[in-house]
């Protein structure tokens, strides 16, 4: 006979957790909302900054081709890594979206387990 026994992820026991917050009364479940719109808010601030950094990479480029610290081939180079570390931006507010889309399915029921 064999028994396996999984112990619960952390993840797990959170969403469990919050679920159950989220069925159990109304305060907190008011909680849970006011955590959601203060969350949203950063998921904006992610995407609003996102103009902000791509201007950076291109002002940092146009800094190494005025100094004169590389040559052709670097700037080649230094583009494609400025472009790069923008887009982890890019990825991190996508992420934070997906984020907050999940939140808002699990406090209004609509998410299949």
């Amino acid at each position: 006979i064999s028994c396996s026994i999984r112990a619960p992820s952390p993840l797990r026991s959170i969403q469990a957790r919050a679920r159950r917050l989220a069925s159990n009364s109304t305060g907190s479940l008011l909680v849970l909302k006011i955590a959601i719109a203060l969350f949203a808010v950063t998921t904006l601030f992610a995407f609003i900054t996102l103009p902000v950094e791509f201007d950076a990479s291109r002002r940092a480029l146009a800094w190494i081709d005025r100094s004169g610290l590389g040559a052709r081939m670097e700037h080649e180079k230094a583009k494609n890594a400025l472009f790069w570390a923008a887009m982890t931006y890019v990825v991190a507010a996508l992420g934070s979206l997906a984020t907050l889309i999940y939140y808002i399915s699990m406090i209004s029921g609509n998410r299949r387990d």
